[in-house]
């Protein structure tokens, strides 16, 4: 049994034994670990569910209905992260974390969605200090305030710079302090950009609020002082313009 795993089984014993908490939601990204975890949990007497993408629809729906009745905590993967109303649980635990932010929103979603009746959900990550990935992907994290608010942007934050991001990830050429300064600077950059769109877009509805006010109040005036082009200006246009061309 791993350190991890060790801290899981306690976080897990801790949660189900307090009445005022409940169950728990564990994600994993691969179905071996989860099958590890899995083993390791009803080894400790949990009584468990798992969701994962290699059982049949049926199988995943009386996945959920356990969880909901009966089993104390909910093991899956990637799988299970979109479209499900696991909302009676409170607790979910990160075994591992994805590159992908979203992901994580989608996770935490399980829970935190109408329906839930406890005042906090809470969000636990596992993560190995001192493994280059590990940290790297808790500092994107925790950059982007993943864990502390709505994420909704966070997919053009990252968008087509997280292959860069992994880039420099694992780019040995640089040490750790190089590596965290290119980090912080891409990430920097990527939230420029996306303060700048947010910028744009919210100037943008206020001027076309303006402009159309303006446009209105221009067209009364030109009406008025008959300074504009209608029909009859527009058919002498057209009918000098084709003389030039004869004469031409």
């Amino acid at each position: 049994i791993t350190s991890r795993q060790l801290v899981l089984v306690d976080l897990c014993r801790e949660w189900v034994d307090d009445p005022e908490k409940g169950k728990v939601l564990v994600f994993c990204q691969q179905t071996d670990v989860l099958k590890d975890i899995l083993r390791v949990l009803e080894q400790h007497d949990f009584t468990t569910a798992s969701y994962h993408g290699q059982i049949s629809r049926r199988a995943q729906r009386e996945a959920t209905e356990r969880f909901r009745d009966e089993a104390q905590v909910m093991v899956s993967t990637s799988a299970g992260s979109v479209g499900l109303n696991w909302q009676f649980a409170n607790c979910v635990v990160n075994y591992d974390l994805p590159w992908n932010p979203m992901e994580v929103e989608q996770r935490i979603g399980r829970i935190d969605r109408f329906g839930q009746e406890e005042e906090t959900v809470y969000v636990v990550n596992l993560h190995a200090p001192g493994t280059i990935e590990s940290d790297i992907v808790m500092r994107v994290h925790q950059r982007i305030r993943v864990f502390e608010e709505s994420i909704g942007a966070l997919e053009p934050i990252l968008g087509s710079g997280a292959k860069d991001l992994m880039a420099t990830v694992f780019d040995f050429t640089l040490d750790q302090d190089q590596r965290d300064e290119k980090i912080d600077q891409m990430l920097t950059a990527a939230e420029t950009r996306v303060r700048i769109q947010a910028e744009v877009e919210e100037a943008s509805a206020f001027l076309n609020v303006m402009d159309d006010a303006e446009i209105d109040g221009f067209e009364d005036v030109i009406l008025r002082n008959g300074r504009y082009v209608g029909q009859p200006e527009l058919v002498w246009l057209l009918r000098e313009s084709q003389l030039q061309v004869c004469c031409w």
